[in-house]
């Protein structure tokens, strides 16, 4: 038997507006009624047990955040699950004074770092002018010239930069360094 709907006078609708059919007990028990967009949460509420079809999981897709808008981010490394990098007490910089005039090619440096027994050091030229040689001695000829290693590890007191040279230099030259275990 079809349904018959009579007495519905028109009415403009709003986008925010919603067209509920309720249907009743009988075959011929039917209303019509617009309702505002707020007033339908009200009208339905299902416990997420009964809902039913849904999937066991929910992987995330592939998506682009503004970093800005993802809230609990990490502040410090260890919230990000690194343990292993560089802290500001395991890298560092080192003059290296090759003395005045004459000046020598093998010279110590100590650095003082609370270091772990057996730890890996690296020692480099840093790029940078130091006060008696210019970035491009830095740069270029010292890598090429002096050798520079480091040992003497005492574990939590520091370890000793050794430089060495086939020339004589003289004045202060800057190095960097790390270490990790």
């Amino acid at each position: 038997m079809p349904v018959v709907l009579e007495d519905i006078a028109p009415s403009p609708l709003e986008a925010t507006d919603r067209l509920l059919v309720r249907r009743g007990a009988g075959p011929l028990d039917h209303t019509m009624e617009l309702i505002a967009a707020q007033d339908v949460a009200d009208l339905v509420s299902v416990a997420w047990a009964d809902i039913t079809g849904k999937p066991a999981t929910f992987p995330p897709d592939a998506h682009n955040q503004a970093w800005s808008t993802i809230t609990a981010t990490p502040t410090t490394l260890a919230g990000y699950g690194i343990t292993d990098a560089a802290t500001a007490e395991t890298r560092g910089t080192a003059t290296i004074d090759f003395g005045a005039a004459p000046g020598t090619n093998m010279i110590e440096t100590a650095v003082s770092t609370p270091i772990t027994a057996g730890a890996r050091i690296s020692v480099w030229f840093q790029g940078d002018a130091s006060a008696d040689h210019n970035a491009y001695e830095h740069q270029i000829i010292f890598p090429a010239r002096i050798g520079l290693t480091a040992g003497s590890i005492i574990a939590g007191v520091g370890f000793t930069i050794y430089a060495s040279t086939e020339l004589r230099l003289t004045g202060d030259v800057t190095c960097r360094w790390q270490w990790s275990a």
